[in-house]
Formats: C-alpha cells, sequence, structure tokens
C-alpha cells in the first residue's frame, strides 16, 4: 500500500499489488538499507509478504528507471504513464531524480548500498547470472535516468485473535468452558482460526456462511 504521507497511520493513497500472478515485477524491492530482501517475481505471495514483514517498519520500496515506466504495466493498477509519472513530481510518496544517490537521498535510503544494490542487479543480468535471489523475470537494468523510487508500507489487514470457540462454536470462558447460549462464528472468532498464519483472501467470508448455516441448522433442529 502506498500511504498518503509519511505520518503513520495514514490513510492508503493507491494500491501496488507486488504478485506476479497479477502483474510480474519489473522493478527491484529495497528496503530502508537500500538492499533488496526478496524474489519479486516469487509465485507465492507469502514470500513477499513475510519478507516485507521482517523489514524495518514493514516499510519498502520499488525503485526502477524511465525505461521501465514507459515500457512496464503500471505498478498500481488502472493508472496511466502520465498519472504516475506526476505522482512522482507531487506526492510525498512518490520519489524522482536524474542519479540514484540523489533518489536515496529523497526517499531516505542509504545511498551507498542502494548504489551498490542497483549495480549486483545491473551486473548480473548483463552477464547473464543468476539472479541471488532465484529472481527469473528481468526484462531491463536498472540504468536509463530518470529513476523513480515509491515508498510503501505493509498493513495489518485483519486481526489474527478473536474469541475462543470449540468445534461446535460455543465461546469458551476463561476455565475454556462453554458459556450457555453464546456462539461465535465469523470475523469475531479472529483469522487465525480459518486462515491459518496468512491472510488469505475468503476465509473471513466463505467460513463465516459455511457456520452459519452449519450453526443455523444445528440450533433449529435441536429446538
Amino acid at each position: 500500500f502506498v500511504l498518503r504521507e509519511h505520518r503513520y497511520p495514514s490513510t492508503m493513497h493507491a494500491y501496488a499489488p507486488l504478485h506476479p500472478g497479477i502483474r510480474m515485477p519489473w522493478e527491484i524491492l529495497v528496503n530502508v538499507h537500500g538492499e533488496r530482501f526478496v524474489q519479486e517475481d516469487n509465485p507465492s505471495v507469502n514470500h513477499i509478504e513475510y519478507g516485507i514483514a521482517r523489514q524495518p517498519g514493514h516499510r519498502h520500496w520499488a525503485v526502477y528507471d524511465h525505461a521501465m515506466l514507459m515500457q512496464s504495466p503500471p505498478i498500481i493498477p488502472d493508472w496511466s504513464v502520465d498519472r504516475l509519472a506526476g505522482e512522482h513530481a507531487e506526492h510525498a510518496m512518490f520519489h524522482r531524480a536524474d542519479t540514484l544517490d540523489s533518489l536515496a537521498l529523497q526517499a531516505g535510503l542509504h545511498p551507498r548500498n542502494l548504489l551498490r544494490t542497483v549495480e549486483l542487479y545491473n551486473a548480473s543480468i548483463a552477464r547473464g547470472d543468476a539472479d541471488p535471489y532465484g529472481r527469473t523475470h528481468r526484462p531491463l537494468e536498472i540504468k536509463k535516468p530518470p529513476f523513480y523510487a515509491i515508498e510503501m508500507q505493509g498493513w495489518t489487514l485483519v486481526s489474527f485473535a478473536g474469541l475462543h470457540v470449540n468445534p461446535q462454536l460455543q465461546v469458551l470462558n476463561s476455565d475454556r468452558r462453554p458459556i450457555r447460549g453464546l456462539y461465535a462464528l465469523g470475523e469475531v472468532i479472529g483469522a487465525g482460526a480459518t486462515s491459518g498464519r496468512a491472510y488469505t483472501n475468503g476465509m473471513l467470508v466463505t467460513p463465516a456462511i459455511t457456520f452459519g448455516r452449519w450453526l443455523g441448522g444445528r440450533l433449529a433442529a435441536a429446538y
């Protein structure tokens, strides 16, 4: 997510889906140290999300050049190239500079590390070497100014905690005993009850509908 401003928490300004199933990456992802930390084209969205979760402040930056801006599908869906370029001229979370060290200073990244990161990325492409993170989709080197960076923030979408229930969906008290006549399902029992350690689309709505039908049928039959 791209926030509206540096203040945290802040409202969302744009959504950049960093998932190769939606859009193959052209840019690289770096942390505040100016270093890559993840295989950007890994088919598992969990791989990228867990990588972001390990970074300071859950902050990460997409770094790319002018050739990528003009040739790649926009990193933010439904945005035109002109709008994306305009945001880099006006918005606090979008950065643009003619050199990588200037870009790093604008974006709050480590300049020397960012320069080295891009040099290593470019050199591996030029030589035909394997990417150290296992990335295979590398359509262009990052070398045509101006250079761009988008500052993004990992967000917690839902709470994984919730009311403790037993297999009959009865709410349990602090002694883990059922509270008579009290049942719970859906988001109130927490995403961890149905999604495990990863957020999965539909794993709050679908169980709520399914468990609701199941519990309603049991209660109707009982009473």
